[in-house]
């Protein structure tokens, strides 16, 4: 007779057993049936030939039209669906009713797919739910990754992040970036699921898209054949491509850089500026530090520690080279250094290695004792020589000394609590947010008395402001509670509506059974709140941002009273919220990406009353190697120029704009970053080289900007050639 203890023993083993095959069963990836999605879109393509007036209803149920076509692909691993969009905007449906307990079950989207167009594609997938009136479909969110041409990728969809807490996307071996935008959606509540494509314009940059195969993985898998050769070379240049001044080899690379090192062997003529790039006829009084004031009531002026007039001409990221993304990447590039070399890497998140060619191209040419020295001395030339007079954000800390610049700081870590609100806002009344305030602040100890910074930036983009949100109404639609700031609200609807939950649910159009239920409850992201409702929150967002900031401010000026607050970088003006923050900040800071002029800068001084900073704005283009443009494409190098110039002049004809800053020193890696940007928007290439047709125009526009800004010149106004936006 078994023992008591034997027959547990087996129980617990076999369902472990049991446990563990279940996992792999569970964990087998299931394959859509792309065949049958094919066939539908065929039908609704030929339908729509036949009958072009097709109800709005089915139409967005069947999937718009597609060209597809089988094509045999060797780079792709056989057979492919050829998918060509009939115009821009068309979606191919990945959904297939019958399949939709497969998705609510699954973590992961993966597409096999071959992009065989000569630049990165946009994939994007939107995700969609029933309408409001039960009529028809609608998207809730999109996620879109970028994928590199002539490489076979397993595209990779996070299903988690249909909550839309986060905006960015993981990086995955062989994709780009990756961002999801829009409301939060269940699996549960999908209705349909759509491919589309980005850019298509006609005729050069219509894409198309090999597609291979569609799994639902819960155990991620990207297993892919061997690269049959590089896509990166040595010196960090794509590998299938030719351009006019692609460096073929080391020998070409020591010659130029050594021509290099002797035209820039000097710093240039002041034209009528001070050592640090001020305007020396425009005098004011010294205080020591940088500081702002309006002259005349006509024009803001940062004014320089001696009292001179002084617009902040920068450019971003000046370092020796832009971490090209290794871990997971290993298998693009043609050579990488053995071991841990700390001159070429660096760690994100103590995880990623990140490795500059740049560097290391230095380096082969000068050496691992002078090669550092050497490019200091070459960048601090090119910047002057291209009347630069601003080290600005994201920049070596070694060159800010060498160079003895004006420069700016950002600060890392925005503070933080342990739970978030909404995507990455705080619970602002924690108690122990003052505290990360303080600790925040702190990295402003060792800076405090050196008078060539010009001020500090609080926090880069953050995700709450992307998009015209109401914060208090998002931190209800979020699974966040119990929370501090929850229980503030709550106890202050308690207050204004005398305890009554009735009266509250009446005038809101809820149906809670208690004031408490507010600690916890998650509105849906489609709930229809009254007017009265949404005034209150929106008033409670205010609130929430005050206290968001105000004890960061506090903080900075308690550590650093003499020093300029910029304030938050944020991507662009989403809503009120934005103007708000302007309160607490010396000089109101904004990442301009807009063309060709910089974005509205006099609506917000006039919201605000501060004088205004680009933090940062771009122009790339596909003409040198690189398969992404940036935020804004334009034809060539030329181009680049012509649109610097005027986003520039223009710019700083502008009374309240201070200063303009470049993103970025470097090009991106061609096989992109740690987040998988991999534009070409530097002024020198990977190898450390200028695209002269650009900063031709660069040092025109920078050489300008005291004449332009006292308007003795009327800013420069040219057209740049354009082409789409790919990012």
């Amino acid at each position: 007779m078994i023992s008591l203890q034997i027959r547990i023993f087996l129980f617990m083993g076999f369902a472990a057993l049991h446990s563990q095959l279940s996992h792999a069963q569970n964990a087998r990836p299931i394959r859509l049936d792309l065949d049958k999605l094919v066939k539908t879109t065929t039908k609704n393509a030929e339908r729509s030939k036949l009958n072009p007036v097709v109800t709005q209803p089915q139409a967005s149920l069947l999937g718009r039209p597609y060209s597809v076509t089988i094509a045999e692909l060797a780079e792709a691993g056989g057979p492919t669906y050829l998918l060509t969009p009939d115009t821009v905007g068309h979606s191919f449906s990945l959904w297939n009713q019958s399949e939709s307990k497969a998705w609510q079950k699954a973590q992961y989207l993966v597409l096999d797919l071959y992009n065989p167009n000569r630049y990165t594609t946009n994939v994007i997938i939107g995700f969609y739910r029933q309408s409001a009136d039960g009529k028809g479909i609608e998207r809730a969110c999109a996620a879109s990754v970028g994928i590199f041409p002539q490489l076979r990728t397993k595209m990779v969809v996070p299903l988690s992040y249909l909550d839309c807490q986060q905006i960015y996307l993981p990086r995955y071996p062989r994709q780009g970036k990756g961002r999801i935008l829009g409301q939060s959606i269940k699996p549960t509540d999908l209705v349909d699921v759509r491919l589309e494509l980005e850019p298509y314009v006609k005729p050069f940059f219509a894409s198309k898209l090999h597609l291979k195969g569609l799994e639902l993985q819960t155990v991620i898998k990207t297993d892919l054949p061997a690269l049959t050769a590089p896509y990166i070379d040595a010196l960090g240049q794509l590998n299938h491509k030719t351009w006019g001044c692609k460096i073929p080899g080391e020998y070409e690379l020591g010659y130029y850089h050594r021509k290099l090192d002797t035209t820039y062997s000097n710093s240039g003529l002041n034209l009528g500026r001070t050592e640090n790039g001020a305007l020396k006829s425009l005098k004011m009084n010294g205080t020591g530090w940088f500081r702002v004031e309006n002259i005349g009531g006509k024009r803001w002026w940062l004014i320089d520690p001696e009292g001179f007039a002084f617009l902040s001409t920068g450019v971003t990221g000046v370092r020796p080279g832009e971490g090209a993304m290794v871990t997971g990447f290993e298998e693009l590039y043609k050579e990488l250094p053995t071991g841990l070399d700390t001159v070429n890497y660096t760690y994100h998140q103590k995880v990623n290695k990140l490795f500059s060619f740049t560097a290391n191209n230095y380096r082969k040419t000068f050496g691992k004792k002078d090669w550092r020295m050497v490019w200091n001395r070459i960048t601090k030339n090119m910047m002057a020589q291209w009347r630069f007079n601003t080290v600005a954000n994201w920049s070596d800390t070694g060159f800010i000394r060498y160079a003895n610049m004006p420069y700016v700081m950002p600060l890392r870590k925005f503070p933080t609590t342990s739970k978030k609100l909404y995507r990455d806002f705080p619970d602002v009344f924690d108690p122990s947010y003052p505290e990360s305030c303080a600790k925040f602040a702190k990295q402003l100890e060792p800076h405090k008395s050196d008078r060539n910074m010009i001020g500090y930036f609080l926090n880069n983009e953050p995700e709450w402001a992307f998009g015209d949100n109401n914060l208090a109404l998002k931190m209800l639609q979020t699974k966040n509670g119990p929370n501090h700031t929850r229980r503030e609200l709550r106890n202050d609807l308690i207050n204004q509506y005398r305890g009554n939950v009735k009266q509250f649910n009446t005038a809101w159009g809820l149906k809670l059974k208690s004031f408490e239920q507010l600690d916890s409850v998650v509105l849906p992201s489609d709930v229809k709140l009254t007017p009265e409702a949404m005034a209150y929150l929106s008033n409670w967002s205010n609130t929430m941002v005050d206290k968001y900031l105000k004890p960061v401010c506090d903080a900075v000026k308690l550590v650093d009273p003499h020093h300029l607050n910029l304030g938050i970088r944020y991507a662009y003006i989403s809503n009120d919220l934005c103007y708000r923050a302007g309160q607490y900040f010396d000089i109101f800071s904004i990442n301009g990406y807009n063309a060709p002029y910089p974005p509205e800068t006099a609506e917000i001084t006039k919201r605000t009353g501060k004088p205004v900073m680009i933090g940062e704005f771009h122009f790339g283009a596909l003409d040198q190697g690189h398969t992404a443009t940036g935020i804004r494409g334009v034809y060539n190098q030329k181009q680049r120029g012509i649109a610097y110039q005027t986003y520039v002049e223009q710019g700083f004809a502008r009374p309240e704009v201070v200063g303009i800053h470049y993103f970025q020193w470097n090009d991106q890696p061609v096989g992109g970053r740690f987040d998988g940007e991999n534009y070409n928007i530097g002024l020198v290439d990977v190898c450390g080289f200028p695209y002269k047709d650009f900063v031709h125009y660069v040092s025109d526009a920078n050489t300008r900007v005291y004449d332009v800004a006292r308007r003795l010149y009327p800013p420069a106004n040219l057209k740049a050639k354009t082409v789409p936006d790919i990012y």
